[in-house]
């Protein structure tokens, strides 16, 4: 009966610390993303990463690493959105930029 009580509270005690280690890396991984210069969607690798990471404490961790991990999930969804976004319209930008670009040396190249 002892054994099995340790052993219980043993696999309790490595779900709490792999919980906590996964939440500390993501927080670490989180904050680190807004010293991070670049333009979307360069960084969408790594918040797919931080998602993964996040999936760790919401399903392993003990209720406040869940709750964690839920919120973490959200949020890393939340910038995912945000980058492909970004990216969008960066991609639209520089298309317009470029049609510009064309007419107006076109318009240039006429006049001389």
């Amino acid at each position: 009966m002892k054994q099995s009580e340790s052993a219980l509270s043993a696999k309790a005690l490595i779900k709490e610390s792999i919980g906590r280690v996964a939440t500390a890396l993501w927080v670490l991984g989180f904050v680190a993303m807004f010293f991070v210069p670049s333009v979307p969607p360069t960084d969408l690798g790594i918040w797919a990463g931080l998602f993964c990471l996040a999936l760790i404490p919401a399903f392993l961790g003990v209720r406040r690493y869940r709750i964690f991990g839920v919120v973490a999930l959200s949020l890393s969804l939340l910038f995912i959105g945000l980058e492909e976004l970004g990216g969008r319209q960066i991609k639209a930008q520089r298309a317009k930029a470029e049609r510009a670009a064309l007419t107006n040396s076109s318009a240039v190249g006429g006049q001389k």
